[in-house]
């Protein structure tokens, strides 16, 4: 795109023009070498006011949308949280570049899917599939966005959910480090208990399908994880994939395998 020069700022000479000219070149050479080697993705922005929360959609630009993954992010992060570091955009890339379209909610900051943040995901889901018309929707959660997308999945009945995977998953509203942010977020405990997934029937997840990426070297989460397939691995097609290192550790940030996974659940209408 040409640049637009206000004319109080225009270059008065030639010399001065050539200069100019010189560092765009310079500019765009560096860009064109940047992009090469990062290769990026061009991105389309979907940017909108969902139930009163900032959300952010991200898909390939000229391309067809072939599902949607709604992203439930984790404690203290945002709509950005799939783009906001190298390891995050590193998987929205690849679901990006593979046809999917990434879409997140502010959903209330550090809510621990407190039923106004479950609203929040619905009306989301709801734009998303307004807006891409698309027949495959993924839940993609991350620690605490783990609460609610289990709550939601277990609550729908419409197949168009394929599956849910989660990275480093809370799944537990009794668990004793959260308690005080968990309480600012919730009315009772009342509340609090019909939350929490542990809590939920069983019959809620039949057929539904289930993917835990979990760091062997955080106790906590292998405890809970083992323990949620434990009781509704009976009914649910649950699979825990093991990673390393502290939360937040890359290594859980598996793009391909769960590129993969999604792919195999997919559904195509017939032409």
């Amino acid at each position: 795109m040409t640049p637009r020069v206000s004319p109080s700022l225009a270059p008065k000479s030639r010399t001065a023009i050539r200069a100019v000219l010189a560092v765009l070149l310079t500019i765009a050479v560096t860009a064109a070498s940047g992009c090469q080697r990062s290769e990026p993705t061009i991105y389309d922005y979907f940017r909108i006011t969902v139930d009163g929360q900032q959300t952010l959609g991200v898909s390939k630009k000229d391309a067809v949308v072939r599902g949607v993954v709604i992203f439930f992010h984790g404690i203290d992060t945002n709509e950005f949280a799939m783009t906001a570091d190298q390891a995050h955009t590193a998987v929205t890339n690849k679901l990006v570049n593979a046809g999917f379209a990434v879409i997140a909610s502010q959903a209330g900051g550090n809510a621990f899917g407190n039923p106004k943040s479950q609203n929040n995901y619905r009306a989301l889901a709801y734009a998303a599939l307004q807006h891409y018309r698309v027949e495959n929707v993924f839940f993609l959660a991350e620690s605490m966005g783990a609460l609610a997308a289990i709550s939601l999945l277990a609550e729908t009945e419409s197949s168009r959910i394929r599956g849910l995977a989660a990275i480093n998953p809370i799944l537990d509203l009794g668990r004793p480090q959260f308690a005080p942010a968990i309480a600012e977020s919730y009315t009772d405990q009342v509340e609090i208990d019909s939350a929490n997934p542990m809590n939920l029937n069983p019959e809620l997840f039949t057929g539904k399908r289930i993917r835990l990426y979990v760091s062997r070297d955080e106790s906590a989460v292998t405890a809970e994880s083992v323990a949620f397939r434990d009781r509704f691995g009976s009914v649910a097609d649950i699979s825990i994939v093991e990673c390393s290192g502290a939360l937040g550790d890359p290594a859980c940030l598996q793009g391909d395998d769960l590129l993969t996974w999604f792919a195999l659940m997919e559904r195509r209408t017939p032409q």
